[in-house]
């Protein structure tokens, strides 16, 4: 991570209330956020600026947010991905997911539970 610079935390979804759930959550971390509804978005981001972490849904029209994780893991291997879905844990269990994303959250989901997750990935962004 670059000296003295706070973790930039980029969240993707296309469902415009969970990103209003996502900004009231994140809002209390020592981070800077960004906020789009979609994969194309966020690789434009992406390409234009240096973010520490990816959090994305899952089901979005047009790129998957598993697509969209799996371009992140190749092209910016050090980006900590996180993969928001509905689906079961066990619908992941083929291993498909396991080399590109760091950690799978559920929907729906309880805001303690998912800001802790939050400030540990923070944590450790800021240790890479």
């Amino acid at each position: 991570m670059r000296e003295g610079s706070k973790v930039k935390l980029l969240f993707v979804d296309d469902d415009e209330m969970i990103l209003r759930l996502l900004k009231r959550v994140s809002t209390p971390l020592e981070a800077e956020t960004a906020f789009v509804d979609g994969a194309a978005s966020a690789l434009q981001l992406l390409e234009a600026g240096d973010f520490d972490i990816v959090v994305s849904d899952f089901s979005m029209p047009g790129i998957s947010g598993l697509s969209l994780l799996t371009t992140v893991a190749e092209r910016w291997p050090r980006t900590l991905r996180v993969l928001l879905t509905g689906h079961p844990r066990e619908a992941f269990d083929d291993g498909s997911v396991d080399s590109v994303v760091d950690l799978i959250l559920a929907k729906p989901w309880h805001n303690a539970d998912l800001y802790a997750r939050l400030v540990g990935l923070v944590e450790r962004a800021r240790q890479r």
